[in-house]
């Protein structure tokens, strides 16, 4: 997603009823999560929470983006994310080595 995007839709009749991670303040592009409002649980006792884990060995910037505690039924809760992975860069630097750190640090949350 670019700003501009993100001013364009917030507007939107629609768009009120979600919130969204925010966007870096540093990146001329990003991911970012939207989820309702009314995600969080009925009787209030655990708010829905955003996310953000920066990839410390990537040298792209990334990071992965999301949601957590998100009431879904029966007492259970859901946490999601989102992130565009370190992108290839050479023959002999694909990136392969910090794709797999991103996603083992992605599955600590």
């Amino acid at each position: 997603m670019r700003d501009t995007c993100h001013d364009w839709s917030r507007p939107l009749p629609y768009v009120k009823e979600y919130q969204s991670t925010p966007a870096p303040t540093d990146a001329q592009y990003y991911t970012l999560m939207l989820f309702k409002r009314n995600m969080n649980r009925p009787d209030g006792s655990t708010p829905t929470r955003q996310l953000r884990r920066v990839f410390p060995t990537s040298r792209m910037g990334r990071y992965g983006d999301g949601v957590a505690g998100m009431a879904c039924g029966g007492g259970r809760e859901l946490n999601v994310m989102t992130s565009h992975l370190e992108s290839f860069i050479s023959k002999e630097d694909t990136g392969s080595a910090e794709r797999g750190r991103q996603m083992k640090d992605s599955f600590k949350v």
